[in-house]
């Protein structure tokens, strides 16, 4: 702190040994000069005695500094010796520990015990063995007990389920029974509905391998399969067949196409059906696709049926 107070001080010195500045001039050395004021002292012994001064305390510093580097060294000297007693005096310990050990490992007695008395052993790997291949037996057997219990386990779950398959097959004696019982009321219906359709034409119903329907279109013709039915015939089962799912289902939307094949007498007969009060009640919405024939386009006239062109 004193090396750089002492700096600073020279500092102010030299700037003012060099400016001139003088705190006190006396009045009677000053003169007026193109109306200004100037001083007419001589300044020079005071700026001599400054320099002196500055010169006596930069030798002051200069000296300080020596000192100051010269005190450094002696330090890093000292920090080294002491370093190197340190390390020293840890040596001196580690050896003054070793040697009081090995005092006391001089001091202490070795003793020997007797040696021990032999010991047989005898050899259990025939034994080892005959256990391990008991133990192996063991298992197995209990592997085939548990594979004998799993088996008659699925074999009873297989009898139980394969009944139920079989009774529930379309074939089985379950659903036949069940189709029988509701044979005579679906055929009723089917009758009813199929009396509005035409005139003659009923519906049997027979469980034999499923369900038959057997189709009779006229009151002195015998029932026919639907294979054996004409083009127009089949036209005519499809929607009497549709109508009933329909009926169940109550989706209220009826869609009749291939009536190309039909006459103008049976083409007569379905617009009678679909114009029916209770087949319309029925029915959202009820289409039929035919051909463009004049004939076709006359009795869909006179049955007041909307008439689409395409």
């Amino acid at each position: 702190m004193i090396i750089p107070a002492l700096k600073n001080q020279v500092c102010t010195l030299f700037s003012i040994a060099e400016s001139r500045k003088i705190a006190y001039t006396p009045y009677s050395d000053m003169v007026l000069r193109h109306d200004k004021i100037c001083c007419t002292t001589d300044k020079s012994p005071f700026k001599k005695e400054l320099l002196e001064s500055i010169s006596d305390i930069e030798n002051s510093i200069k000296l300080s500094d020596e000192n100051i580097a010269k005190s450094q060294n002696e330090i890093n000297e000292l920090n080294s010796k002491i370093k190197i007693f340190y390390e020293n005096r840890e040596n001196w310990n580690k050896k003054m520990n070793f040697i009081n050990e090995k005092e006391r490992l001089s001091k202490m007695k070795i003793e020997i015990p007797e040696k021990p008395e032999e010991i047989s052993i005898t050899s259990y790997s025939a034994e080892k063995a005959n256990v391990i291949a008991e133990l192996n037996k063991i298992k197995k057997y209990k592997d085939m007990q548990n594979r004998y219990n799993e088996f008659w386990k699925n074999k009873r779950e297989y009898n139980v389920l394969n009944f139920i398959v079989k009774s529930l097959d379309i074939k089985g004696p379950v659903v036949s029974d069940f189709i029988r019982t509701l044979v005579e009321p679906i055929e009723d219906v089917c009758n009813e509905r199929a009396t509005v359709l035409k005139t003659g034409m009923k519906v049997k119903l027979l469980v034999k391998d499923g369900l038959t329907m057997l189709f009779q279109l006229g009151e002195l013709k015998p029932f026919l399969p639907y294979t054996s039915l004409s083009a127009g015939e089949k036209i005519l089962a499809i929607v009497l067949m549709t109508d009933l799912v329909n009926l169940f289902s109550g989706s209220g939307f009826l869609i009749i196409d291939d009536t190309d094949h039909l006459d103008e007498d049976s083409f007569e007969v379905l617009l009678k059906f679909v114009t029916d009060q209770d087949i319309q009640e029925q029915y959202d919405n009820i289409i039929i696709s035919s051909v463009n024939h004049s004939d076709i386009i006359n009795k869909i006239k006179d049955y007041d049926v909307d008439h689409i062109e395409m």
